[in-house]
């Protein structure tokens, strides 16, 4: 039966070039597209509050460019740059997403590994270009928020991904080696952000929303969430 169910867990892992990786201690996880389906809901509320910020209308497909990066360059980037104005939409784009936030649920199969890493004594937690106000709204009432006890958010640092702080701010509340660090994210910004903090990156394929993922340098790509229990044996 173990060898059985090892198959199968490794089935859900495709490994590059490097071999297998072992002996993690810290597993470290992007938020949107990794552990949240929340893309569709994010870009509903990104077209809804940036129509009215900009008076123009805004295609869904435009929410593509600013997947994974902070919402304050999305509103700089729209030419919006009063920083009063910034906040207040970024609070209306929060309240928006809150609104139909249950169409943002876990993918399926997080719940279940973020409960098997815990009970397993490996240390969790989320890095994210999300600032907290935005961070709480995502796991408010979510089933995964008690798994994920460590949170790094882009208020937490001056420089948000793809620069490596707020990797480096985790290791340093984890007080935690890079060798013992590994961050499954679904983004270039997640690589390269990992690539900067010299830890490995796996590569959530479950969750990739935009694009091809096949430009992402990645020690493996997780084809399920069950993938990742191939990366700590």
């Amino acid at each position: 039966m173990f060898a059985r169910v090892k198959r199968c867990v490794r089935a859900n892992l495709e490994f590059f070039g490097r071999g297998e990786f072992m002996g993690y201690k810290n597993i470290l996880f992007d938020v949107d597209g990794t552990l949240v389906d929340s893309g569709p809901a994010l870009s509903r509320s990104f077209v809804r509050v940036m129509t009215e910020e900009t008076g123009r209308p805004v295609r869904a497909e435009e929410y593509a460019r600013y997947w994974g990066v902070p919402a304050e360059q999305a509103f700089r980037d729209l030419g919006i740059v009063d920083e009063r104005r910034i906040a207040s939409g970024i609070r209306k784009w929060n309240s928006y997403f809150h609104e139909i936030q249950e169409h943002s649920p876990p993918f399926p199969g997080i719940e279940e590994l973020l409960e098997e890493l815990t009970e397993r004594g490996f240390a969790l937690g989320a890095v994210t270009s999300k600032n907290t106000e935005e961070m709480e709204a995502c796991l408010a009432g979510s089933p995964i928020a008690k798994y994920l006890p460590h949170r790094v958010t882009s208020d937490d640092t001056k420089f948000p991904k793809p620069a490596p702080d707020p990797l480096f701010e985790m290791m340093r509340r984890l007080e935690a080696d890079k060798k013992d660090c590994v961050y499954i994210g679904d983004t270039v910004f997640d690589s390269r952000c990992a690539a900067a903090a010299g830890i490995d990156f796996a590569l959530a394929s479950w969750g990739f929303l935009f694009g091809e993922p096949e430009g992402i340098q990645a020690i493996g790509r997780l084809k399920r969430p069950k993938g990742v229990l191939a990366l700590v044996g």
